[in-house]
């Protein structure tokens, strides 16, 4: 015989593996008992129980299961949940396949077998069962049958109730939340919208912690996602299920409110009577109504489950008129608050019906301010879903501005919790020490929000209470900075939402109407304290767009207060790193157009590129290539920011030539012409088209005024002014400039595509020494006189022709006869760069050139410019004689000849004439 419950140790623990694997089932809970003890000694029993095969062992138990006493299935689940940490341990009991056979134990037992009735009625029996025998022995016999059934019930659902609790203990992490939710939802919603008896406690509890398992696994996005989507059984997914538990049928409405204690009517001092309904404390349905909201305001940020609501004939209608209801109890009230509010805030559409249906439903805004200022203190939540509803409707915001009685109580609000909160400091905080406690924040901040959002809307605002009900929003942005400044760089959630909503209104409030409040505002945000608070919210990823969205308010602000934002960003440090807030803004325009709060920041980093000692650090932290996909945006707004931040940045050479290399000419180009297309097509551009237009010429101006061979590749042309050296580069037909590496074939290999055109360098000088006269009216230092630009063109021309394989035959000219020539060089080379110097014979490209080149070096003046004629560069040079008169070198076919620029030669040599034929 054995005893209950074993005192095990480590040497006798194997024993305990024997007997459970033991085909007597009576030794079971003994030895399940004994493991338990063992087990709770802590980390390093539960890391040997593994290492002896234990987790294979409470499998193979989970797995016949179905033939376990009940009480034995239970205990057997307790063992399992003591093995959910540490991780390596519920690591190892995963893997093992144990809470997959949980799952199964769970989903077989929630479903009630085909021989069984699946509802008790409140009698205890069976439905359909009789209570009327023809007998007493039968009748006796049939009472007998129900009691046994009603205990094997309650016992199965002590075995269900123990199966969710394990799987509570193993939902911790994201994978394990995922196979619950993909194997269990559907039973777990199955069983929330079963019926059963009020007074049956067993399946209350059950029905609790399936809500429990239901809101840890609402913590992961996917899971989320998984239990939202409908199913076979359930076409509208767990949405109409939790609406059913949380929204009361009209009869029962008043049974979710447990009645009040009678007054105490003797002599002797009692407390007061509860005369309201809002103080009565909510019953079992109650509870699990508070419970399905807060699992709704969780899954509600799926946009499946918001078309559910949607879709949910008036649900939206019942829960606004829970929510001003004065008979709903506090606990549910404001579970409903909350959950309109995660709606509202996630859905605008919702948020538009919710305000509508709040001002239409007679009686419903005035019962819910009456009961906002009956409660003492005032409720957070429903300050909260004001805050949204009146965010979106400017009616809603406007009456309840009008209401005199609210305001003040709400700004009295403001500063009570103010008390709790800690002071703001001449800087930063720092250490935690005056982080305020939630509830007083929140209440703190939840009324100032709903001023904030109120006084933009009011008429007139009382502007000697301004800094009042502006300081709660200051200190918990103080409160936050101090945790986003410390080692864990963590900040508490409920924190994040309560300075996410601070910051939303005071963004709104810097561009109020009322041009007093929107001054009062920035100054407060400016200040060296409250600046700094700001900067340091950036490092909080949370909060990052909000940030953005007061930093972009303030730098499209009044001149006094744009003015004081370099300053302020430029200031802000992070322990060793210099400039965090610049690095954080940059991180959020790096996310890409469809993050939000990407425009803000990118009007926050173009305003403070027109800060000259901020751009070259703009351009060191890496803002150029953050701006590059960002050019050509699909939306307007951000690509002409975009392209304005580019238009300052590139007012620095380096950052031009940068800019030059990394391919944003391409985009600049299409940009720049895009007004002059439109007005070619008969259309008038609109004012952002031009403005981007604008923006783009003088971005391309600057880029090519610094980089010679961008210049040539953009406008097909260089001036006398520009000279070509050792260095310059050609790239042709080239869709996209790049750097000239960015042509070379990394990989040793040749790369010939229409992406990859033959790049042609000037790799080195030409001795011209038997030709270095300089060409001027002036005799020379040895008494000859120079020779004049003609001369000099001439010889230069035969020169380059008798480099380039010498003249040919007009008719017989074919650019692409040279072809071969380049891809003989680009195969020895291995490269698609082609040196000028490596060739033996060129088109006109590469003779005009190598013209051009040697026309410098001799001060010659020259432009070098380029047309297309049969799908290739044609190449000419123009030279301006002593006389100013401009004229074609001839460097073809009549080598040297001079040909006026309006000529018929000049013409036919530039192709002109034959391309028009063509």
């Amino acid at each position: 015989e054995m005893p209950d419950v074993l005192n095990v140790t480590i040497s006798d623990v194997r024993t305990v593996l024997v007997l459970l694997q033991a085909a007597d089932p009576t030794l079971y809970a003994a030895a399940l008992g004994s493991l338990a003890n063992y087990l709770q000694l802590g980390a390093e029993a539960k890391a040997h129980f593994v290492t002896l095969s234990g987790a294979d062992i409470l499998r193979a138990m989970l797995q016949k299961s179905s033939s376990l006493p009940a009480d034995v299935g239970r205990l057997l689940l307790s063992v399992v949940s003591l093995c959910a940490q540490p991780e390596s341990v519920g690591r190892a009991m995963l893997s093992a396949g144990v809470v997959h056979e949980t799952l199964t134990l769970l989903v077989s037992g929630l479903l009630p077998p085909a021989t069984e009735p699946a509802l008790v009625t409140a009698t205890g029996l069976p439905a359909g069962a009789s209570v009327m025998q023809p007998s007493g022995g039968s009748m006796l016999l049939s009472a007998a049958a129900s009691e046994a059934h009603s205990q094997q019930q309650q016992q199965q659902q002590q075995l269900m109730l123990a199966a969710i609790d394990t799987l509570l203990t193993y939902s911790y992490d994201a994978p394990t939340a995922r196979l619950v939710a993909e194997r269990a939802g559907g039973s777990l919603l199955e069983l929330l919208q079963t019926r059963y008896d009020a007074a049956d406690t067993a399946a209350d509890a059950l029905r609790r912690a399936a809500l429990a398992l239901l809101e840890r696994l609402s913590a992961d996005h996917r899971s989320k996602l998984r239990l939202v989507q409908p199913r076979d059984t359930l076409p509208g997914g767990a949405v109409p299920v939790l609406l059913q538990l949380v929204i009361p049928p009209a009869a029962a409405a008043t049974s979710m409110i447990a009645p009040a204690a009678p007054a105490v009517t003797s002599a002797a001092p009692a407390a007061p009577a509860v005369t309201t309904a809002t103080t009565a404390a909510p019953t079992s349905a109650g509870a699990l109504a508070v419970q399905a909201a807060g699992v709704l305001s969780s899954l509600i940020e799926q946009f499946q489950a918001r078309l559910a609501l949607r879709s949910t004939s008036a649900a939206l209608s019942s829960l606004v008129s829970m929510a001003a209801s004065p008979s709903v109890p506090d606990p549910l009230a404001c579970a409903v608050w909350r959950l309109l509010a995660a709606a509202a805030s996630a859905d605008y559409a919702l948020a538009v019906d919710a305000a509508r249906l709040l001002l239409v439903q007679p009686g419903a805004l005035e019962t819910l301010l009456g009961r906002l200022q009956a409660s003492s203190p005032t409720h957070p939540d429903a300050v909260n879903m004001l805050s949204v509803l009146c965010r979106v409707d400017r009616r809603l915001a406007a009456r309840c501005a009008s209401d005199t009685a609210l305001m003040s109580r709400l700004v009295a609000e403001c500063s009570a919790s103010s008390t709790a909160l800690p002071p703001t400091a001449a800087g930063v905080p720092a250490g935690g020490s005056n982080t305020p406690a939630p509830a007083a924040a929140g209440t703190a901040v939840s009324c100032a929000t709903l001023v904030s959002w109120l006084a933009a809307s009011a008429a007139a605002v009382d502007e000697s209470s301004i800094v009042g009900w502006l300081r709660p929003m200051m200190s918990v942005m103080h409160a936050a900075a101090d945790a986003a400044l410390s080692a864990a760089s963590h900040v508490d959630s409920q924190l994040v939402v309560a300075v996410a909503s601070s910051l939303s209104a005071l963004s709104a409030l810097c561009s109020s109407g009322s041009s007093v409040l929107a001054a009062a505002v920035r100054r407060q945000l400016v200040d060296a304290s409250n600046g700094a608070a700001l900067c340091a919210l950036l490092a909080c990823a949370e909060l990052r767009a909000e940030c953005a969205s007061v930093l972009a308010t303030l730098a499209q602000s009044a001149a006094e207060s744009a003015s004081e934002l370099p300053g302020l960003l430029l200031s802000h440090r992070t322990g060793t790193t210099s400039h965090a807030a610049v690095d954080a803004l940059l991180q959020l325009v790096s996310c890409g157009e469809m993050v939000p709060g990407v425009l803000d920041a990118l009007i926050v980093l173009g305003r403070l590129a027109h800060d000259a000692s901020a751009r070259q650090l703009l351009l060191r932290a890496g803002l150029l290539p953050a701006l590059l996909p960002l050019l050509d945006a699909r939306q307007a707004a951000l690509s002409r920011h975009a392209v304005h931040a580019l238009t300052t940045l590139v007012r620095l050479p380096e950052a031009a030539v940068e800019a030059c290399e990394s391919g944003a000419l391409s985009v600049l180009l299409t940009a720049s012409r895009v007004e002059s297309e439109l007005a070619d097509g008969g259309l008038a551009a609109d004012d952002t088209a031009a403005f981007r237009q604008r923006l783009a010429t003088e971005a391309l101006s600057c880029c090519v005024k610094h980089h010679l061979p961008a210049k040539y590749w953009a406008t097909n042309a260089l001036a006398e002014s520009d000279r070509v050296a050792v260095g310059f580069y050609d790239c042709g037909q080239a869709k996209e400039f790049r750097s000239r590496s960015a042509f070379e074939d990394a990989h040793g290999e040749l790369v010939v595509n229409e992406q990859h055109t033959e790049v042609v360098l000037v790799d080195s000088e030409p001795d011209l020494s038997w030709l270095a006269v300089p060409v001027n009216d002036a005799a020379s230092q040895d008494g000859r006189v120079s020779r004049s630009v003609a001369d000099i063109a001439a010889r230069l021309a035969t020169f380059v022709s008798d480099r380039f394989g010498g003249p040919t035959v007009f008719d017989l000219y074919d650019p692409l006869a040279y072809l071969p020539e380049a891809n003989r060089v680009r195969h020895s080379l291995q490269s698609n760069v082609v040196p000028l110097s490596r060739l033996v014979a060129g088109a006109s490209r590469h003779r005009a050139l190598l013209f051009k080149q040697a026309a410098d070096m001799l001060g010659v003046p020259s432009r070098l410019v380029r047309g297309w004629w049969l799908g290739q560069a044609h190449v000419w040079n123009v030279l301006t004689l002593e006389d100013g008169t401009s004229c074609v070198v001839d460097l073809l076919h009549e080598v040297g000849a001079l040909h006026a620029v309006d000529s018929q030669p000049a013409h036919s040599y530039t192709r002109r004439l034959r391309a028009a034929a063509d």
